[in-house]
C-alpha cells in the first residue's frame, strides 16, 4: 500500500507540471521499479541568486541579457519627462537595442542601436538614431549618429560678457546632420579611421537682438567634412565603463567646395578618459573634452557649453566660442540589487580665441543622478546638473561618458 500511495502522489505532482519541462528517472524501491517524473529548479530564477522577485520578474519578462543568449538582439523602451532651461518641460522616449550577429565573436561586446525622440511644450522636437557595430573579432569598428531637430532658442551673444549678461534674443535652430566613423585596431587597444559627415544648420526667427549681433553672418550653412582619427581605448566596456582608459584625437577638414561657405575649415577635437575601480561597486570616472576651430568659423558651427553628457545643467548654446575645453569627476556607486547613482563635479568654458582664455570665465558643473540596470553595462540615467544659476534635469540611456 505505501508503494501504491507513492505512485499516485508521483502521478499527481507530474500531471501538475508541463510536460516539456519533465525529467525522468527510474529507481527500484522494495524489488518494484518505479519510474519518477519531475520538472528540475531553474537555478538561474531562483532566490539563491541573491536577487529580488522584482528582479528576477525583470529578467524573465522584460530585459534578456544579450550575453545570456549569445547570438540575436533584445531591447529597452523607457520614456518619461525631463526638464532644462533650453527646452523646458519635455517628453522623451527612447528605445535602445543590444545586438550580437553570426559574425561576430561571443568575447566581442555587442553591438547597439538607439532610437529617441522628444517633444516639449515650447515647440522643440528632436529625433535621432545613435549606434554602434562591431565587426568579426571587434577588430573593426562603425558608429553612427542621424539626428533631425528643431528648437526655439535664447540668444545672448558670442562673447562672454555677453553671454553672461541678462539681456537675450531668440531664434529658431534647425539641425540636421549626420555623421560616420569608422576605426581598426592595428594594435593592441590602439584604433586608426576615418570619418564623415553632412550638417545643414539654419537659424530662423530671428528677433532684433539676434539679427543686431550676428550681423550679415550666415544664417544657413550647408556643409560636409571628412576626417582621420587616432585613439588608444582599453576600456572594459563602451557603455558603462568600469575600468580601462581612452585617449583619442580626431581633425575634421571641411573645404569650400563642398560647402556654401566661402572659406574652407576645420575642428580639431580631442578627449581623455579614465576609470578605476575603488572599493566594492564604485568607480571612479574622469572625463577631459576639447573642440578647436579657427577664428573664422561661422557662429552657426561654434562649440556650444551644455548638453546630456558635458557641463550638464547649462543651457545648451548660451555660452558659445570657436574653442571649448570642459572636464569633470564622476564617482558612480552601486546601491543594491539593479539601483545605483552617481555624483559629478566639474568645469568648463567657451574662448574666441587663446588670448581670450581667462580663468575667471571657467563655469562649474555638478550634479547628482540615479542608474537603474536594464541589462548587462546598460542604465538608464536620471541626471540632475546645477551649474552657474541654471539647472536641468537629464533622462537618457547609459553613462554620459
Amino acid at each position: 500500500m505505501r508503494i501504491l500511495s507513492l505512485i499516485v502522489l508521483l502521478l499527481a505532482l507530474s500531471l501538475s507540471t508541463p510536460l516539456a519541462a519533465q525529467q525522468s528517472e527510474q529507481r527500484i524501491i522494495g524489488g518494484d521499479t518505479i519510474t519518477v517524473k519531475y520538472t528540475p529548479i531553474d537555478q538561474s530564477t531562483s532566490a539563491s541568486n541573491g536577487e529580488s522577485g522584482f528582479s528576477r520578474w525583470v529578467n524573465k519578462f522584460v530585459t534578456r541579457d544579450i550575453n545570456d543568449v549569445g547570438y540575436g538582439a533584445n531591447y529597452s523602451i523607457i520614456g518619461g519627462p525631463a526638464y532644462s532651461s533650453a527646452t523646458s518641460l519635455r517628453l522623451k522616449l527612447i528605445g535602445d537595442m543590444a545586438y550580437r550577429t553570426r559574425s561576430m565573436s561571443l568575447d566581442v561586446e555587442p553591438s547597439r542601436l538607439e532610437l529617441s525622440a522628444e517633444a516639449s511644450i515650447t515647440g522643440y522636437y528632436r529625433v535621432a538614431v545613435d549606434g554602434y557595430n562591431f565587426l568579426g573579432t571587434g577588430r573593426h569598428r562603425l558608429f553612427y549618429h542621424i539626428e533631425t531637430a528643431s528648437q526655439p532658442t535664447k540668444f545672448w551673444g558670442l562673447s562672454y560678457s555677453e553671454s553672461n549678461s541678462d539681456t537675450y534674443g531668440s531664434y529658431t535652430s534647425k539641425r540636421h546632420f549626420t555623421w560616420l566613423r569608422y576605426s581598426y585596431a592595428f594594435a593592441r587597444h590602439t584604433y586608426v579611421g576615418v570619418y564623415g559627415d553632412y550638417r545643414y544648420l539654419s537659424a530662423a526667427k530671428c528677433d532684433d537682438h539676434t539679427s543686431h549681433i550676428v550681423g550679415n553672418g550666415s544664417r544657413s550653412i550647408s556643409t560636409a567634412g571628412f576626417g582621420i582619427n587616432l585613439a588608444y581605448d582599453s576600456r572594459n566596456s563602451l557603455t558603462d565603463p568600469r575600468q580601462g582608459l581612452y585617449l583619442g584625437v580626431e581633425y575634421i577638414f571641411r573645404p569650400h567646395q563642398l560647402s556654401n561657405l566661402s572659406h574652407d575649415l576645420w575642428q580639431l577635437t580631442t578627449q581623455f578618459n579614465f576609470y578605476v575601480s575603488l572599493w566594492h561597486g564604485a568607480t571612479l570616472a574622469y572625463d577631459l573634452y576639447g573642440e578647436f576651430r579657427p577664428d573664422n568659423t561661422p557662429w552657426l558651427l561654434r562649440s556650444q557649453l551644455g548638453d546630456e553628457c558635458r557641463m550638464r545643467g547649462y543651457y545648451e548654446g548660451r555660452y558659445n566660442g570657436n574653442n571649448m575645453i570642459s572636464t569633470q569627476l564622476e564617482l558612480r556607486q552601486h546601491i543594491w540589487d539593479r539601483l545605483g547613482c552617481a555624483v559629478w563635479g566639474g568645469c568648463g568654458t567657451t574662448f574666441s580665441t587663446w588670448s581670450d582664455l581667462s580663468f575667471k570665465e571657467i563655469l562649474p558643473t555638478y550634479g547628482v543622478g540615479l542608474r537603474w540596470q536594464v541589462r548587462s553595462n546598460s542604465n538608464i540615467r536620471l541626471d540632475f546638473g546645477l551649474g552657474r544659476k541654471c539647472y536641468g534635469f537629464v533622462i537618457g540611456i547609459n553613462e554620459a561618458f
